[in-house]
């Protein structure tokens, strides 16, 4: 789910939060074959940097 998420989040809300689309894809799908890595990588985008995605996807600057 994380992926996904990651994923469909404009470049643009990514720039605005100072973070690298690549860099926390790449992690996550990396995450799928080393599972204790996913796993953290999954719940800190989805705890931490999500809410800031959204925010930025909704109030663009």
């Amino acid at each position: 789910m994380a992926i996904v998420d990651a994923i469909i989040h404009p470049q643009a809300a990514w720039q605005q939060v100072g973070r690298s689309k690549l860099l926390w894809a790449a992690g996550l799908i990396v995450g799928l074959w080393i599972p204790v890595l996913g796993s953290v990588a999954a719940l800190v985008y989805l705890i931490w940097l999500r809410p800031q995605l959204r925010a930025a996807h909704r109030f663009p600057a």
